[in-house]
């Protein structure tokens, strides 16, 4: 996408990329797309946006792409709107062809894609424009959505919902069980995900649902990370808090765990 000042679409010679503003490149406008970890990635550098500080003033420029750094998240808000993740400072466009962190909303803060009225935070799919997650396609009506802006690679992801539609729900104790075999995360991605649909990585506390869990896995081999933590201080343990006195909890199940120590 080609990120642009909303209240400026009269001046067609002063548009240009929010990308080419951080350069100050004049001649050639760059790509920006959503990549994973909430990043905004400039393909044309293999960069990604960031900012120096989180402090009113920072000037954002491109930086190698860390998806560990605070200061290279972003998030949407109206739509036409851009922050830095979980600050209240938002992406304003300058006088002075630059591009900044500011506290306040304004006119210069709100973006769009070039050659669209929709919002810098919409993706697309099949020349329709998304901002919010979507069930199209989706033959178990799931909502998804896609980490890049033109969809060109299909690379998506499921939303997380607390609704546990799609879930496998255990006939005898009714708890719900989700196996996602369909995503690469790091162990820290995971667990954020399970608490964002109100649930946890899995724990095993007997031996009935390990066989229920056994069963559901079958026999595919997927490896999926399991909620068990090897922590230095207090051995192991599970990551909601229930007690580790289960030991065959991840025998002969291709659980992973987590090892704290490393």
């Amino acid at each position: 996408m080609l990120i642009l000042h909303s209240g400026a679409r009269d001046q067609v010679t002063r548009k240009e990329s929010l990308a080419g503003k951080m350069q100050e490149i004049k001649a050639e406008c760059n790509d920006i797309r959503w990549t994973n970890s909430d990043r905004l990635l400039v393909e044309q550098t293999k960069k990604c946006l960031g900012v120096p500080s989180k402090s009113a003033g920072s000037g954002i420029k491109l930086y190698d792409c860390d998806e560990n750094s605070e200061l290279q998240k972003w998030e949407c808000r109206n739509e036409t709107i851009l922050a830095l993740k979980d600050q209240d400072l938002y992406v304003e466009l300058t006088a002075d062809n630059t591009a900044v962190l500011s506290e306040t909303i304004g006119a210069n803060n709100h973006l769009t894609i070039r050659g669209t009225d929709s919002g810098a935070c919409t993706r697309t799919y099949r020349d329709q424009w998304y901002s919010d997650c979507t069930s199209h396609d989706s033959v178990e009506k799931r909502l998804w959505c896609a980490i890049e802006t033109k969809f060109q690679g299909e690379h998506w992801g499921y939303c997380p919902v607390t609704s546990k539609h799609s879930w496998n729900r255990h006939p005898t104790t009714g708890s719900y069980y989700q196996l996602n075999t369909e995503s690469a995360l790091t162990w820290p991605q995971a667990e954020v995900s399970c608490r964002q649909q109100g649930a946890s990585l899995l724990s095993i506390t007997d031996p009935h649902q390990q066989a229920y869990v056994t069963a559901l896995l079958g026999t595919s081999g997927s490896k999926l990370w399991s909620g068990l933590i090897l922590d230095p201080e207090h051995s192991w343990k599970w990551s909601n808090g229930r007690p580790y006195s289960y030991i065959d909890g991840t025998r002969d199940i291709h659980l992973v765990i987590r090892d704290t120590t490393v």
